[in-house]
Protein backbone atom coordinates (compact mmCIF):
# COMPACT_ATOMS: atom_id res chain seq x y z
CA UNK A 1 0.00 0.00 0.00
CA UNK A 2 1.65 3.54 -1.23
CA UNK A 3 2.15 6.37 1.48
CA UNK A 4 -0.77 7.68 -0.83
CA UNK A 5 -3.14 5.22 -0.08
CA UNK A 6 -1.99 4.60 3.76
CA UNK A 7 -3.18 8.37 4.56
CA UNK A 8 -6.51 7.69 2.94
CA UNK A 9 -7.19 4.60 4.77
CA UNK A 10 -6.01 6.48 7.84
CA UNK A 11 -8.64 9.44 7.21
CA UNK A 12 -11.13 6.59 6.47
CA UNK A 13 -10.80 5.19 9.72
CA UNK A 14 -11.11 7.98 11.21
CA UNK A 15 -14.44 8.73 9.63
CA UNK A 16 -15.27 5.56 11.63
CA UNK A 17 -14.32 6.92 14.50
CA UNK A 18 -17.04 10.07 14.36
CA UNK A 19 -19.64 8.22 13.36
CA UNK A 20 -19.07 5.74 16.44
CA UNK A 21 -18.38 8.79 18.86
CA UNK A 22 -21.47 10.73 17.38
CA UNK A 23 -23.49 7.46 18.11
CA UNK A 24 -22.34 7.21 21.71
CA UNK A 25 -23.30 11.30 22.07
CA UNK A 26 -26.65 11.06 21.18
CA UNK A 27 -26.85 14.64 19.65
CA UNK A 28 -27.77 13.69 16.15
CA UNK A 29 -29.51 10.72 14.56
CA UNK A 30 -28.31 7.85 13.44
CA UNK A 31 -29.45 8.37 10.13
CA UNK A 32 -28.00 11.98 10.15
CA UNK A 33 -24.79 10.64 11.18
CA UNK A 34 -24.43 7.75 8.34
CA UNK A 35 -25.89 10.13 5.45
CA UNK A 36 -23.18 12.96 6.59
CA UNK A 37 -20.30 10.33 6.32
CA UNK A 38 -21.63 8.73 2.58
CA UNK A 39 -21.76 12.24 1.60
CA UNK A 40 -18.25 12.60 2.59
CA UNK A 41 -17.37 9.24 0.41
CA UNK A 42 -19.40 10.80 -2.49
CA UNK A 43 -17.82 14.29 -2.68
CA UNK A 44 -14.18 12.53 -2.16
CA UNK A 45 -14.93 10.66 -5.20
CA UNK A 46 -14.66 7.00 -3.25
CA UNK A 47 -18.20 6.30 -3.95
CA UNK A 48 -20.14 7.46 -7.20
CA UNK A 49 -23.68 8.77 -6.45
CA UNK A 50 -25.03 5.51 -8.56
CA UNK A 51 -23.22 3.28 -6.51
CA UNK A 52 -24.81 4.93 -3.44
CA UNK A 53 -28.16 5.22 -4.82
CA UNK A 54 -27.93 1.60 -5.62
CA UNK A 55 -27.87 0.97 -2.22
CA UNK A 56 -31.22 2.72 -1.20
CA UNK A 57 -33.14 0.32 -3.88
CA UNK A 58 -31.70 -2.78 -1.98
CA UNK A 59 -33.81 -5.71 -2.56
CA UNK A 60 -33.52 -7.26 0.96
CA UNK A 61 -33.59 -3.39 2.29
CA UNK A 62 -37.03 -3.04 0.74
CA UNK A 63 -38.08 -6.46 1.62
CA UNK A 64 -37.30 -4.88 4.84
CA UNK A 65 -39.83 -1.80 4.52
CA UNK A 66 -42.45 -3.71 3.26
CA UNK A 67 -42.44 -6.48 6.12
CA UNK A 68 -42.63 -3.53 8.41
CA UNK A 69 -45.07 -2.10 6.80
CA UNK A 70 -47.28 -5.07 6.18
CA UNK A 71 -47.03 -5.46 10.06
CA UNK A 72 -49.04 -2.53 10.93
CA UNK A 73 -51.84 -4.25 9.13
CA UNK A 74 -51.30 -7.67 10.98
CA UNK A 75 -51.12 -5.52 14.08
CA UNK A 76 -54.91 -4.74 13.79
CA UNK A 77 -55.17 -8.65 13.72
CA UNK A 78 -58.15 -9.63 16.34
CA UNK A 79 -56.63 -12.85 17.21
CA UNK A 80 -53.94 -11.01 19.19
CA UNK A 81 -56.29 -9.52 21.19
CA UNK A 82 -58.25 -12.73 21.77
CA UNK A 83 -54.91 -14.67 22.29
CA UNK A 84 -53.51 -12.25 24.76
CA UNK A 85 -56.87 -12.67 27.00
CA UNK A 86 -56.77 -16.24 27.42
CA UNK A 87 -52.85 -15.92 27.98
CA UNK A 88 -52.72 -14.09 31.21
CA UNK A 89 -56.32 -15.57 32.26
CA UNK A 90 -54.30 -17.87 34.49
CA UNK A 91 -51.52 -18.05 37.44
CA UNK A 92 -48.24 -15.78 37.17
CA UNK A 93 -45.71 -18.37 35.90
CA UNK A 94 -48.27 -20.38 33.59
CA UNK A 95 -49.53 -16.73 32.76
CA UNK A 96 -45.83 -15.52 31.67
CA UNK A 97 -45.13 -18.91 29.73
CA UNK A 98 -48.22 -18.51 27.57
CA UNK A 99 -47.16 -14.65 26.78
CA UNK A 100 -43.58 -15.25 26.21
CA UNK A 101 -43.88 -18.79 23.66
CA UNK A 102 -47.08 -16.82 21.82
CA UNK A 103 -44.51 -13.24 21.60
CA UNK A 104 -41.52 -15.63 20.76
CA UNK A 105 -43.36 -17.55 17.95
CA UNK A 106 -45.25 -14.49 16.18
CA UNK A 107 -41.37 -12.68 16.70
CA UNK A 108 -40.02 -15.33 14.16
CA UNK A 109 -42.41 -14.32 11.43
CA UNK A 110 -43.39 -10.84 12.32
CA UNK A 111 -41.23 -7.61 13.06
CA UNK A 112 -40.96 -7.96 16.72
CA UNK A 113 -41.37 -4.09 17.11
CA UNK A 114 -44.83 -4.66 15.88
CA UNK A 115 -45.15 -7.38 17.99
CA UNK A 116 -44.13 -5.51 21.21
CA UNK A 117 -46.41 -2.86 20.23
CA UNK A 118 -49.54 -4.49 19.28
CA UNK A 119 -49.25 -6.59 23.31
CA UNK A 120 -48.14 -3.90 24.84
CA UNK A 121 -51.51 -1.84 25.32
CA UNK A 122 -53.25 -4.90 26.42
CA UNK A 123 -50.64 -6.43 28.73
CA UNK A 124 -50.11 -2.66 30.78
CA UNK A 125 -54.47 -2.74 30.90
CA UNK A 126 -54.97 -5.84 32.17
CA UNK A 127 -55.68 -6.39 35.94
CA UNK A 128 -54.98 -9.97 36.98
CA UNK A 129 -50.83 -9.49 37.26
CA UNK A 130 -48.94 -6.26 37.12
CA UNK A 131 -47.68 -5.18 33.95
CA UNK A 132 -44.48 -4.84 35.47
CA UNK A 133 -44.05 -8.09 35.99
CA UNK A 134 -44.94 -8.92 32.36
CA UNK A 135 -43.26 -6.53 29.69
CA UNK A 136 -39.62 -6.80 30.43
CA UNK A 137 -40.07 -10.35 29.50
CA UNK A 138 -42.94 -9.75 26.66
CA UNK A 139 -39.62 -7.70 25.43
CA UNK A 140 -36.82 -10.23 25.83
CA UNK A 141 -39.16 -12.89 24.38
CA UNK A 142 -39.84 -10.90 21.40
CA UNK A 143 -35.80 -10.05 20.48
CA UNK A 144 -35.30 -14.47 21.26
CA UNK A 145 -38.01 -14.84 19.13
CA UNK A 146 -36.79 -13.02 16.21
CA UNK A 147 -33.58 -14.68 15.72
CA UNK A 148 -36.00 -17.86 14.69
CA UNK A 149 -35.95 -16.78 10.96
CA UNK A 150 -34.27 -14.26 8.51
CA UNK A 151 -37.66 -11.67 8.73
CA UNK A 152 -38.41 -11.95 12.43
CA UNK A 153 -36.09 -8.61 13.21
CA UNK A 154 -34.66 -5.97 10.84
CA UNK A 155 -31.19 -6.94 11.84
CA UNK A 156 -30.80 -10.30 9.98
CA UNK A 157 -31.97 -8.30 6.94
CA UNK A 158 -29.45 -5.81 7.49
CA UNK A 159 -26.80 -8.08 7.62
CA UNK A 160 -28.47 -9.86 4.93
CA UNK A 161 -28.14 -6.89 2.96
CA UNK A 162 -24.48 -6.90 3.81
CA UNK A 163 -24.12 -10.48 2.96
CA UNK A 164 -25.47 -9.71 -1.10
CA UNK A 165 -23.13 -6.78 -1.07
CA UNK A 166 -20.25 -8.55 -0.39
CA UNK A 167 -20.73 -11.02 -3.25
CA UNK A 168 -21.90 -14.14 -0.88
CA UNK A 169 -24.99 -16.36 -1.23
CA UNK A 170 -27.97 -14.83 0.42
CA UNK A 171 -29.23 -15.69 4.13
CA UNK A 172 -32.19 -17.93 3.93
CA UNK A 173 -35.32 -17.76 5.65
CA UNK A 174 -34.16 -20.97 7.55
CA UNK A 175 -30.95 -20.80 8.02
CA UNK A 176 -30.95 -19.20 11.90
CA UNK A 177 -33.11 -21.77 13.38
CA UNK A 178 -31.06 -24.47 14.27
CA UNK A 179 -29.20 -21.99 16.49
CA UNK A 180 -32.09 -19.85 17.46
CA UNK A 181 -34.39 -22.20 18.69
CA UNK A 182 -32.14 -23.77 21.12
CA UNK A 183 -31.34 -20.01 22.47
CA UNK A 184 -35.23 -19.40 22.64
CA UNK A 185 -35.73 -22.52 24.60
CA UNK A 186 -33.44 -21.45 26.84
CA UNK A 187 -34.43 -17.72 27.07
CA UNK A 188 -38.11 -18.75 27.85
CA UNK A 189 -37.03 -21.36 30.73
CA UNK A 190 -35.20 -18.73 32.33
CA UNK A 191 -37.54 -15.90 32.27
CA UNK A 192 -40.12 -18.49 34.29
CA UNK A 193 -37.81 -19.38 36.58
CA UNK A 194 -36.20 -16.08 37.23
CA UNK A 195 -39.36 -13.31 36.63
CA UNK A 196 -40.95 -13.87 39.88
CA UNK A 197 -38.20 -12.78 41.98
CA UNK A 198 -36.16 -10.34 39.71
CA UNK A 199 -38.91 -8.84 38.26
CA UNK A 200 -40.41 -5.60 40.62
CA UNK A 201 -43.63 -4.72 41.39
CA UNK A 202 -44.81 -1.17 40.62
CA UNK A 203 -47.93 1.09 40.11
CA UNK A 204 -49.23 2.08 36.74
CA UNK A 205 -49.27 5.42 35.22
CA UNK A 206 -53.23 5.62 35.38
CA UNK A 207 -53.56 5.12 38.91
CA UNK A 208 -51.41 7.92 40.26
CA UNK A 209 -52.06 10.90 37.79
CA UNK A 210 -55.08 12.35 39.93
CA UNK A 211 -52.29 14.03 42.46
CA UNK A 212 -51.86 16.14 39.72
CA UNK A 213 -54.85 17.74 39.05
CA UNK A 214 -57.10 19.96 40.37
CA UNK A 215 -60.80 21.40 39.72
CA UNK A 216 -62.60 24.54 40.08
CA UNK A 217 -65.75 26.02 39.33
CA UNK A 218 -67.09 29.39 37.90
CA UNK A 219 -69.41 30.82 40.00
CA UNK A 220 -72.20 32.60 38.93
CA UNK A 221 -71.03 36.10 39.42
CA UNK A 222 -67.38 35.54 38.45
CA UNK A 223 -65.95 38.46 36.38
CA UNK A 224 -64.20 35.81 34.46
CA UNK A 225 -67.41 34.84 32.95
CA UNK A 226 -67.63 36.01 29.02
CA UNK A 227 -63.99 36.55 28.73
CA UNK A 228 -61.79 34.54 27.18
CA UNK A 229 -59.11 31.92 28.41
CA UNK A 230 -56.46 34.19 27.46
CA UNK A 231 -57.74 37.39 28.47
CA UNK A 232 -58.51 35.99 32.49
CA UNK A 233 -54.38 35.33 32.66
CA UNK A 234 -55.42 31.27 32.64
CA UNK A 235 -53.21 30.31 30.19
CA UNK A 236 -49.95 31.29 31.27
CA UNK A 237 -50.11 30.36 34.99
CA UNK A 238 -46.86 29.13 37.07
CA UNK A 239 -46.73 25.76 37.37
CA UNK A 240 -50.40 24.37 36.55
CA UNK A 241 -52.43 23.90 32.93
CA UNK A 242 -55.83 24.10 32.28
CA UNK A 243 -56.26 20.90 30.43
CA UNK A 244 -60.27 20.74 30.01
CA UNK A 245 -63.69 22.09 30.95
CA UNK A 246 -66.30 20.52 31.94
CA UNK A 247 -69.76 22.24 30.76
CA UNK A 248 -73.35 21.26 30.96
CA UNK A 249 -72.10 17.17 31.37
CA UNK A 250 -69.67 17.37 28.02
CA UNK A 251 -66.06 17.40 28.03
CA UNK A 252 -63.92 20.03 26.18
CA UNK A 253 -60.82 19.67 25.60
CA UNK A 254 -58.23 20.57 23.97
CA UNK A 255 -58.71 23.96 25.07
CA UNK A 256 -58.34 26.73 22.75
CA UNK A 257 -57.02 30.00 24.16
CA UNK A 258 -60.06 31.74 22.72
CA UNK A 259 -62.69 29.88 24.24
CA UNK A 260 -65.11 31.93 26.38
CA UNK A 261 -65.86 30.80 30.09
CA UNK A 262 -69.64 30.25 31.25
CA UNK A 263 -70.79 30.24 34.46
CA UNK A 264 -70.50 27.01 36.70
CA UNK A 265 -68.35 25.47 34.41
CA UNK A 266 -66.21 23.43 36.08
CA UNK A 267 -61.67 23.85 35.03
CA UNK A 268 -59.69 20.71 35.08
CA UNK A 269 -55.91 21.89 35.81
CA UNK A 270 -52.87 19.81 35.82
CA UNK A 271 -49.23 20.45 37.40
CA UNK A 272 -47.39 21.05 40.56
CA UNK A 273 -49.46 20.60 43.34
CA UNK A 274 -47.05 23.11 45.53
CA UNK A 275 -48.88 26.11 42.59
CA UNK A 276 -52.26 24.94 43.23
CA UNK A 277 -52.73 27.82 45.88
CA UNK A 278 -52.32 30.07 42.98
CA UNK A 279 -55.81 29.88 41.83
CA UNK A 280 -57.08 31.91 45.09
CA UNK A 281 -56.42 35.27 42.83
CA UNK A 282 -59.14 34.80 41.14
CA UNK A 283 -62.20 35.76 41.89
CA UNK A 284 -65.38 34.05 41.60
CA UNK A 285 -63.38 30.82 41.15
CA UNK A 286 -63.82 28.28 43.07
CA UNK A 287 -61.73 25.00 43.92
CA UNK A 288 -63.52 21.65 44.46
CA UNK A 289 -63.57 19.34 47.51
CA UNK A 290 -62.57 15.63 46.06
CA UNK A 291 -66.50 14.58 46.55
CA UNK A 292 -67.47 17.39 44.64
CA UNK A 293 -64.61 16.65 41.41
CA UNK A 294 -66.22 15.62 38.04
CA UNK A 295 -64.42 12.47 36.48
CA UNK A 296 -61.28 13.13 33.85
CA UNK A 297 -62.53 11.85 30.77
CA UNK A 298 -60.89 10.86 27.32
CA UNK A 299 -57.54 10.27 28.72
CA UNK A 300 -55.37 8.23 26.44
CA UNK A 301 -51.62 6.43 27.22
CA UNK A 302 -49.28 6.77 24.57
CA UNK A 303 -45.27 5.83 24.75
CA UNK A 304 -43.04 8.08 22.17
CA UNK A 305 -41.58 5.61 19.81
CA UNK A 306 -38.24 5.44 18.53
CA UNK A 307 -37.33 7.54 15.40
CA UNK A 308 -40.41 10.01 16.78
CA UNK A 309 -40.67 13.64 15.87
CA UNK A 310 -41.53 14.58 19.34
CA UNK A 311 -37.93 12.97 20.59
CA UNK A 312 -35.65 15.93 21.94
CA UNK A 313 -38.39 18.26 21.69
CA UNK A 314 -40.09 20.38 24.57
CA UNK A 315 -43.61 19.20 25.07
CA UNK A 316 -44.66 23.13 24.67
CA UNK A 317 -42.94 23.08 21.45
CA UNK A 318 -44.78 20.33 19.51
CA UNK A 319 -47.99 21.48 18.80
CA UNK A 320 -50.04 18.33 20.91
CA UNK A 321 -53.27 20.09 19.85
CA UNK A 322 -52.71 21.16 16.52
CA UNK A 323 -51.15 17.49 15.70
CA UNK A 324 -53.02 15.45 17.45
CA UNK A 325 -55.99 17.14 19.42
CA UNK A 326 -54.49 16.38 22.39
CA UNK A 327 -53.28 18.48 25.98
CA UNK A 328 -50.51 16.32 28.37
CA UNK A 329 -51.59 15.37 31.17
CA UNK A 330 -48.69 13.56 33.24
CA UNK A 331 -45.00 11.83 32.10
CA UNK A 332 -43.57 8.83 33.24
CA UNK A 333 -40.00 8.55 32.83
CA UNK A 334 -39.32 5.22 33.77
CA UNK A 335 -39.97 4.56 37.46
CA UNK A 336 -39.27 8.70 37.89
CA UNK A 337 -41.90 10.65 39.46
CA UNK A 338 -44.55 12.12 36.86
CA UNK A 339 -43.78 15.76 36.56
CA UNK A 340 -46.61 18.36 37.09
CA UNK A 341 -46.79 21.43 34.47
CA UNK A 342 -44.79 19.43 31.52
CA UNK A 343 -44.28 22.20 29.47
CA UNK A 344 -40.78 22.78 29.86
CA UNK A 345 -40.14 18.79 29.93
CA UNK A 346 -37.44 17.72 27.02
CA UNK A 347 -39.49 14.22 25.25
CA UNK A 348 -37.33 11.06 25.29
CA UNK A 349 -37.98 8.05 23.36
CA UNK A 350 -39.77 5.87 25.73
CA UNK A 351 -41.40 8.08 27.65
CA UNK A 352 -45.05 7.54 28.38
CA UNK A 353 -47.59 10.87 28.09
CA UNK A 354 -51.18 10.78 29.97
CA UNK A 355 -53.01 12.64 27.04
CA UNK A 356 -56.24 14.52 27.33
CA UNK A 357 -57.58 13.80 24.05
CA UNK A 358 -59.75 15.70 21.44
CA UNK A 359 -62.58 14.43 19.14
CA UNK A 360 -60.07 14.21 16.28
CA UNK A 361 -57.23 12.06 18.28
CA UNK A 362 -57.91 8.89 17.03
CA UNK A 363 -57.98 9.54 13.59
CA UNK A 364 -54.51 11.75 14.31
CA UNK A 365 -53.19 8.95 15.91
CA UNK A 366 -53.62 6.32 13.07
CA UNK A 367 -51.71 8.08 11.48
CA UNK A 368 -48.50 9.21 12.79
CA UNK A 369 -45.33 7.10 14.23
CA UNK A 370 -44.48 9.49 16.92
CA UNK A 371 -46.26 7.46 19.50
CA UNK A 372 -47.65 3.80 20.63
CA UNK A 373 -51.30 4.32 21.50
CA UNK A 374 -51.81 2.12 25.07
CA UNK A 375 -55.35 2.65 25.65
CA UNK A 376 -57.51 0.24 23.65
CA UNK A 377 -60.24 2.47 23.02
CA UNK A 378 -58.59 4.68 20.75
CA UNK A 379 -55.85 2.09 19.02
CA UNK A 380 -56.42 2.13 15.43
CA UNK A 381 -59.13 0.38 14.19
CA UNK A 382 -58.68 -3.29 14.51
CA UNK A 383 -60.15 -5.83 11.84
CA UNK A 384 -62.96 -8.17 12.46
CA UNK A 385 -62.52 -11.92 12.85
CA UNK A 386 -63.22 -12.88 9.01
CA UNK A 387 -60.71 -9.96 7.78
CA UNK A 388 -58.55 -10.98 10.50
CA UNK A 389 -58.19 -14.70 9.60
CA UNK A 390 -57.72 -13.40 5.91
CA UNK A 391 -55.33 -11.13 6.60
CA UNK A 392 -52.72 -13.34 8.07
CA UNK A 393 -53.81 -16.17 5.74
CA UNK A 394 -52.45 -14.02 3.17
CA UNK A 395 -49.37 -13.18 4.59
CA UNK A 396 -48.81 -17.34 5.66
CA UNK A 397 -49.20 -17.71 1.83
CA UNK A 398 -46.88 -15.35 0.95
CA UNK A 399 -44.08 -17.23 3.47
CA UNK A 400 -44.67 -20.16 3.02
CA UNK A 401 -44.18 -19.68 -1.51
CA UNK A 402 -41.24 -18.30 -0.47
CA UNK A 403 -39.93 -20.94 1.58
CA UNK A 404 -40.50 -23.42 -1.18
CA UNK A 405 -38.85 -20.75 -3.64
CA UNK A 406 -42.26 -20.73 -5.88
CA UNK A 407 -41.51 -16.45 -5.80
CA UNK A 408 -39.08 -14.78 -3.58
CA UNK A 409 -40.50 -12.50 -0.96
CA UNK A 410 -40.51 -9.60 -1.90
CA UNK A 411 -42.66 -10.35 -4.86
CA UNK A 412 -44.94 -11.66 -2.39
CA UNK A 413 -44.89 -8.86 -0.05
CA UNK A 414 -45.74 -6.51 -2.62
CA UNK A 415 -48.54 -8.40 -3.81
CA UNK A 416 -50.57 -8.95 -0.52
CA UNK A 417 -49.64 -4.96 0.45
CA UNK A 418 -51.53 -4.08 -2.77
CA UNK A 419 -54.12 -6.30 -1.98
CA UNK A 420 -54.29 -4.99 1.71
CA UNK A 421 -54.59 -1.48 -0.02
CA UNK A 422 -57.44 -2.29 -1.87
CA UNK A 423 -59.65 -4.12 0.15
CA UNK A 424 -59.07 -1.54 3.06
CA UNK A 425 -57.06 -3.31 5.47
CA UNK A 426 -55.11 0.22 5.59
CA UNK A 427 -54.59 3.37 3.94
CA UNK A 428 -52.12 5.16 2.33
CA UNK A 429 -52.94 8.39 4.46
CA UNK A 430 -52.26 5.76 7.30
CA UNK A 431 -49.24 4.69 5.93
CA UNK A 432 -47.50 8.08 4.86
CA UNK A 433 -45.91 8.53 8.21
CA UNK A 434 -45.31 5.28 9.08
CA UNK A 435 -42.29 4.58 6.08
CA UNK A 436 -39.04 4.15 8.28
CA UNK A 437 -37.47 6.63 6.71
CA UNK A 438 -34.76 7.00 9.57
CA UNK A 439 -33.94 3.07 9.07
CA UNK A 440 -33.67 3.52 5.35
CA UNK A 441 -30.83 6.42 5.91
CA UNK A 442 -28.75 3.92 7.89
CA UNK A 443 -28.89 1.06 6.11
CA UNK A 444 -28.51 2.45 2.60
CA UNK A 445 -25.70 4.90 3.84
CA UNK A 446 -23.81 1.94 6.16
CA UNK A 447 -23.74 -0.35 2.71
CA UNK A 448 -21.93 2.55 0.36
CA UNK A 449 -19.40 3.01 3.30
CA UNK A 450 -18.78 -0.90 3.50
CA UNK A 451 -18.55 -0.75 0.26
CA UNK A 452 -15.76 2.29 0.78
CA UNK A 453 -14.13 0.40 3.66
CA UNK A 454 -13.72 -3.09 2.17
CA UNK A 455 -12.55 -1.61 -1.14
CA UNK A 456 -9.70 0.33 0.40
CA UNK A 457 -8.32 -2.35 2.19
CA UNK A 458 -9.01 -0.37 5.50
CA UNK A 459 -11.52 -3.40 7.13
CA UNK A 460 -8.50 -6.29 5.41
CA UNK A 461 -5.73 -4.27 7.52
CA UNK A 462 -7.50 -3.96 10.66
CA UNK A 463 -8.45 -7.63 10.61
CA UNK A 464 -4.65 -8.55 9.60
CA UNK A 465 -3.91 -6.56 12.73
CA UNK A 466 -5.66 -8.10 14.73
CA UNK A 467 -4.82 -11.85 13.70
CA UNK A 468 -1.50 -11.17 14.95
CA UNK A 469 -2.64 -10.85 18.07
CA UNK A 470 -5.59 -13.59 17.81
CA UNK A 471 -3.46 -16.56 15.81
CA UNK A 472 -2.69 -18.29 18.99
CA UNK A 473 -6.27 -18.43 19.94
CA UNK A 474 -9.08 -20.81 18.85
CA UNK A 475 -12.04 -19.41 16.19
CA UNK A 476 -14.48 -20.09 18.71
CA UNK A 477 -12.04 -17.66 21.04
CA UNK A 478 -12.27 -14.96 18.75
CA UNK A 479 -16.07 -15.26 17.81
CA UNK A 480 -16.36 -14.85 21.21
CA UNK A 481 -14.46 -11.74 21.35
CA UNK A 482 -16.61 -10.29 18.50
CA UNK A 483 -19.42 -11.16 19.94
CA UNK A 484 -18.88 -9.16 23.21
CA UNK A 485 -17.86 -5.96 20.82
CA UNK A 486 -21.23 -5.71 19.11
CA UNK A 487 -23.03 -6.91 22.04
CA UNK A 488 -21.84 -3.74 23.68
CA UNK A 489 -22.03 -1.73 20.35
CA UNK A 490 -25.75 -2.49 20.73
CA UNK A 491 -26.42 -1.39 23.96
CA UNK A 492 -24.88 2.01 23.54
CA UNK A 493 -25.53 2.87 19.88
CA UNK A 494 -29.16 0.23 18.70
CA UNK A 495 -28.93 -3.37 17.51
CA UNK A 496 -29.53 -1.87 13.85
CA UNK A 497 -25.98 0.26 14.21
CA UNK A 498 -24.15 -2.19 16.00
CA UNK A 499 -24.84 -4.56 12.92
CA UNK A 500 -23.62 -2.30 10.08
CA UNK A 501 -20.24 -1.36 12.20
CA UNK A 502 -19.66 -4.57 13.40
CA UNK A 503 -20.02 -6.40 9.73
CA UNK A 504 -16.98 -5.68 7.64
CA UNK A 505 -15.00 -6.40 10.64
CA UNK A 506 -16.61 -9.84 11.17
CA UNK A 507 -16.13 -10.43 7.22
CA UNK A 508 -12.35 -9.27 7.56
CA UNK A 509 -12.20 -11.82 10.46
CA UNK A 510 -13.37 -14.76 8.57
CA UNK A 511 -11.39 -13.84 6.06
CA UNK A 512 -8.02 -13.91 7.83
CA UNK A 513 -8.38 -16.69 10.28
CA UNK A 514 -9.73 -18.49 7.01
CA UNK A 515 -13.10 -19.83 8.37
CA UNK A 516 -16.66 -19.86 7.57
CA UNK A 517 -17.71 -16.52 6.90
CA UNK A 518 -21.18 -17.92 8.31
CA UNK A 519 -19.48 -18.35 11.33
CA UNK A 520 -18.88 -14.38 11.80
CA UNK A 521 -21.96 -13.59 9.71
CA UNK A 522 -24.34 -15.44 12.70
CA UNK A 523 -21.84 -14.51 15.16
CA UNK A 524 -22.39 -10.36 14.72
CA UNK A 525 -26.71 -11.37 14.15
CA UNK A 526 -27.27 -13.35 17.32
CA UNK A 527 -24.62 -10.36 19.34
CA UNK A 528 -26.58 -7.07 17.62
CA UNK A 529 -29.96 -8.34 19.38
CA UNK A 530 -28.16 -9.48 22.65
CA UNK A 531 -29.60 -6.60 24.34
CA UNK A 532 -31.11 -7.24 28.10
CA UNK A 533 -28.77 -5.36 30.53
CA UNK A 534 -30.33 -1.73 29.34
CA UNK A 535 -33.72 -0.20 28.11
CA UNK A 536 -31.65 1.84 25.07
CA UNK A 537 -29.85 -1.15 23.75
CA UNK A 538 -32.84 -2.46 21.84
CA UNK A 539 -36.18 -0.19 20.86
CA UNK A 540 -38.44 -2.80 22.37
CA UNK A 541 -36.59 -2.73 25.91
CA UNK A 542 -37.28 1.30 25.22
CA UNK A 543 -41.07 0.73 24.23
CA UNK A 544 -41.82 -1.18 27.34
CA UNK A 545 -39.63 1.07 29.93
CA UNK A 546 -42.00 3.83 31.31
CA UNK A 547 -45.34 1.30 30.41
CA UNK A 548 -44.12 -0.69 33.14
CA UNK A 549 -42.09 2.23 35.24
CA UNK A 550 -39.28 0.24 35.10
CA UNK A 551 -35.41 1.87 36.59
CA UNK A 552 -32.86 0.96 34.44
CA UNK A 553 -31.19 -1.68 37.11
CA UNK A 554 -34.85 -3.30 36.55
CA UNK A 555 -33.05 -4.56 32.97
CA UNK A 556 -29.77 -5.39 34.44
CA UNK A 557 -30.76 -7.62 37.29
CA UNK A 558 -33.41 -9.56 35.06
CA UNK A 559 -31.71 -9.50 32.17
CA UNK A 560 -27.77 -10.22 33.00
CA UNK A 561 -29.07 -14.23 33.65
CA UNK A 562 -30.64 -13.46 30.35
CA UNK A 563 -27.71 -12.16 28.64
CA UNK A 564 -25.08 -15.11 29.45
CA UNK A 565 -27.94 -18.02 28.97
CA UNK A 566 -28.55 -16.21 25.29
CA UNK A 567 -24.67 -15.49 24.34
CA UNK A 568 -23.48 -19.32 25.66
CA UNK A 569 -26.05 -21.04 23.70
CA UNK A 570 -25.23 -18.71 20.74
CA UNK A 571 -21.76 -19.23 20.91
CA UNK A 572 -21.89 -22.96 21.62
CA UNK A 573 -24.28 -23.29 18.46
CA UNK A 574 -22.60 -21.53 16.15
CA UNK A 575 -19.27 -23.08 16.88
CA UNK A 576 -21.55 -26.48 16.22
CA UNK A 577 -22.61 -25.78 12.99
CA UNK A 578 -20.42 -23.80 11.54
CA UNK A 579 -16.47 -24.18 12.40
Amino acid sequence: MDTFSQFVSWINGSILFFILAALISNRWRAGQVFSVALLYFIFTGQLTVGEALANFVNPVLMTLVLLLLVSIVLGKNRFIEMATRHALDCGYRMALFRLCTMTAFLSSMLNNTAIVAAFMGKVANQKRHAASRLLIPLSYSAVAGGMLTLIGTSTNLIINSFVVNAGLEPLEFGDFFQIGLPVVIVVLIMLVVTGKYLLPNTDQLSESYNKFLMEARVEENSPLIGKSIQDNGLRDLEGIFLIEIWREGRLITPICPSRRLHANDILIFNGDPDFFSEMDRFSGLVLLTEEERVPVGNLTEVVIASGSYLARKCVRNIGLRVRYDATAVALSRGNEELTGKLSNVCLRVGDRLLLATGDDFRAMSEETTDFHVLREHVASGSLDIRNSLISISLFLFVLAGSIMNVFNLLEGLIGIFIIYLLVGYTRLEELRNKIPFELIAVIGSALGIAQVFTSDGTVHAVAEYAAIYLQDFQPWMVMAGLFLITMILTEVVTNNVAAALSFPLALGLAQVLDVKPEAFIMTVAFAASCSFLTPVGYQTNLMVYSSGNYRSTDYLRAGFPIMLAYSSVSIFMISWFYL
